[in-house]
């Protein structure tokens, strides 16, 4: 599909696929997904609901991990895998599991969480419920991989003796300033979209690689509201990069798993989610009329009430 086409995050052409996450992020559209998140955030509502599950686990004779794994086939698979997700990180029996899950980039590791798990709950790993259980910790392993790649782009410095960050970096400044001509790699030419001094490597140095992926992955899709935001703010290019940092964030404390789990967990939907958050702050920066002082403050009022917090 021709970038200059897409509208940001309301495309009707593709039901379903990344353009709908803001419709996702603003409105859950199952209460039960919203009411199950806010239980786990909450340390009084997660004590009594552990006191239900227990009740629960009484009356039918199972764990949760086993009535998630025999849900699987008639409910909503995305809904199943937060909740498995859920359950894993909020459960003190399961901790030594969750650790080798973190570490699922070792050899082996994914076995040995299966096992741990199949222990500790004492279910049968070859039982029909078994390879139910086993997709879900899949998805979950999943997550964890792609935290741990977005994590070595973000530990990666830009070099500008590598060709390819070369090219991508002159590329963005093709995508941002399209009619105007770069006159010199190293220009104050670049305060113009945003970025501090003459050499935008040096901003990069926070985020790595990934602060210039996603601003590039950002005015390459969405050119049109590329080309609205730059005249309204000053700072585009370490807007860009801030938003970055806390993106990853939300990764890394898992806030945005149940978007990864709806619509797959790929480095094109966190894009997604960073162009959502991006868009998103320009929003509120528009509410007011601000000047470049204005920006700390703002995006910090911006990260305690955005959507994907309360959430």
């Amino acid at each position: 599909m021709n970038s200059a086409s897409k509208t940001p995050f309301h495309s009707t052409s593709f039901p379903k696929k990344v353009f709908y996450i803001s419709i996702m992020l603003e409105r859950v559209t199952k209460l039960t997904d919203l009411i199950i998140i806010i239980i786990y955030r909450n340390v009084i509502l997660l004590f009594f609901y552990k006191i239900w599950k227990r009740i629960i686990r009484l009356l039918y004779n199972s764990h949760e991990v086993v009535r998630l794994a025999r849900a699987n086939s008639r409910s909503n698979y995305p809904r199943v895998i937060l909740r498995f997700d859920l359950y894993l990180q909020n459960s003190s029996k399961l901790q030594s599991c969750r650790r080798t899950i973190e570490s699922i980039l070792i050899p082996g590791a994914f076995e040995s969480a299966f096992l741990e798990l199949s222990v500790i709950k004492n279910f049968n790993s070859f039982s029909p419920e078994s390879i139910y259980i086993r997709r879900l910790l899949s998805e979950v392993c999943t997550c964890y991989q792609l935290m741990h790649k977005l994590n070595t782009i973000a530990v990666t410095r830009y070099d500008s003796r590598n060709v390819i960050h070369e090219r991508k970096l002159l590329g963005l400044w093709k995508l941002l300033r399209p009619n105007v001509i770069l006159q010199d790699r190293y220009s104050f030419q670049w305060q113009d979209v945003g970025f501090q001094g003459k050499d935008p490597a040096s901003d990069f140095r926070g985020m790595g690689i990934l602060g210039l992926d996603d601003l590039y992955y950002f005015a390459e899709t969405y050119p049109e509201e590329t080309q609205k935001i730059l005249p309204i703010t000053t700072s585009f290019g370490i807007t860009g990069i801030s938003m970055t940092m806390y993106c990853l964030r939300l990764v890394r404390t898992r806030q945005v798993n149940w978007v990864f789990y709806q619509y797959g967990t790929t480095l094109e939907i966190y894009h997604e989610i960073y162009c959502y958050l991006l868009v998103k702050f320009n929003e509120l920066w528009c509410l007011f009329e601000r000047s470049v002082m204005d920006f700390q403050p703002v995006f910090k009022e911006f990260q305690v009430h955005s959507l994907i917090r309360r959430i």
